[in-house]
């Protein structure tokens, strides 16, 4: 197993850490800052830039040995085994869930829902709401949220495909 573990910034020995960016630009300051380690392989460091966004999370991927890594809103995923998969997702995100048969990741922006496969490639993006979502369940083949509607300031439910990303 994996464990991922927040670093207070780079380390000034050890590892060279990999640095992963929204624009795929050079590593202008630290940002997010995580070791991964296990037993069997080295340690890998890894700093994610920073989005605009309020969230932070470090989301195991069921023991896969891969991530959903949200860096103040800026979500990445990682694969820890072959790092040329690692990848830049979206901007503001806030919350990320793991199916239940641990074949996608949902991750929730402000505005929209993205589908993400086991090899980080965006499935499908559905846009919901206009200020929020939050997931309250994600079974196999369907996901529930509250989105927050602007007007009229109240929360919805909508229940969406795990096939399409439609909502009903």
């Amino acid at each position: 197993m994996i464990d991922a573990h927040v670093l207070p910034g780079l380390p000034s020995t050890g590892p060279m850490a990999d640095h992963l960016h929204m624009a795929g630009g050079p590593p202008w300051s630290e940002g997010h800052v995580i070791r991964f380690s296990d037993d069997a392989t080295s340690d890998l460091i890894v700093n994610f830039q920073n989005g605009n966004g309020y969230a932070t999370k470090n989301i195991s991927w069921n023991d896969t040995g891969k991530f959903v890594i949200i860096a103040k809103g800026a979500s990445y995923f990682i694969h820890i085994s072959n790092r040329e998969r690692s990848c830049f997702v979206c901007d503001f995100g806030i919350d990320c869930r793991i199916t239940p048969d641990a074949k996608n990741a949902f991750v929730a922006t402000y505005h929209d829902v993205l589908m993400i496969s086991l090899t980080g490639d965006t499935c499908w993006r559905t846009h919901l709401a206009v200020d929020g979502i939050e997931f309250e369940d994600v079974g196999n083949d369907t996901i529930r949220c509250q989105i927050w509607m602007d007007p009229p300031d109240d929360w919805r439910a909508v229940s969406l495909s795990r096939a399409n990303g439609e909502h009903g």
